[in-house]
């Protein structure tokens, strides 16, 4: 089946924030006794789901399923910012909102001017092992590319070996090594890479 990029529509929400949660899942079953389902449920209501699409957000389509999502994330992008709804995520427990909600925190980035974060990238477990991330990676730099950012950043825990090296094949580079007692505590992530690509302001013709 033919996979598309795309801009992120309001129907793709429960799709969407379901994949991230797939991703979330290592990490934050580790903070809260919740399913994959209730973690997703959880994201939208905190805000880290985003319910509504802008620039930068975009997700892969394969047949009719969303199959993957990247969130990108620059210094004085236009976002609409979402209120957190505390009483329906309270719902899945009070304990298990405050500890994600104080998980994702940990892990926010800030970018500086000029670069382009990528925030979150995951592909759906149906769907992996078909190029989807590199299709969503490069789409995410063509962005950057026409916004005029020169730097294209993630961060990638240290032991995630398969991830390092497809961030490397597509010209990503570590720019430091980051221990943290704190994300070792929490997550079991005791060492993250910073990875970085310069980019040129070439015109992208496949615009």
């Amino acid at each position: 089946m033919e996979t598309i990029i795309r801009t992120f529509d309001e129907g793709d929400l429960e799709e969407a924030s379901t994949i991230m949660a797939e991703s979330f899942e290592a990490k934050f079953t580790r903070l809260a006794d919740l399913s994959v389902p209730e973690i997703a449920e959880l994201s939208v209501h905190l805000g880290i789901s985003y319910p509504r699409p802008f620039h930068g957000y975009l997700v892969a389509q394969t047949g009719e399923s969303v199959s993957g999502v990247i969130v990108l994330k620059w210094k004085g992008q236009d976002r609409l910012s979402m209120p957190m709804r505390w009483r329906k995520a309270r719902k899945l427990g009070l304990w298990n909102a405050v500890k994600t909600l104080f998980g994702m925190i940990l892990l926010d980035t800030s970018p500086k001017a000029g670069e382009c974060y990528i925030e979150h990238v995951a592909v759906s477990s149906e769907h992996r092992g078909m190029g989807i991330g590199t299709m969503l990676i490069e789409e995410g730099e063509r962005i950057a590319r026409r916004s005029g950012l020169p730097l294209y950043s993630l961060y990638v825990a240290e032991s995630n070996e398969g991830a390092v090296r497809l961030y490397q094949s597509l010209g990503f580079s570590i720019d430091k090594r980051v221990k943290s007692w704190l994300t070792k505590r929490i997550f079991g992530i005791p060492v993250w890479y910073r990875m970085v690509k310069a980019l040129d302001q070439e015109i992208d013709d496949r615009r």
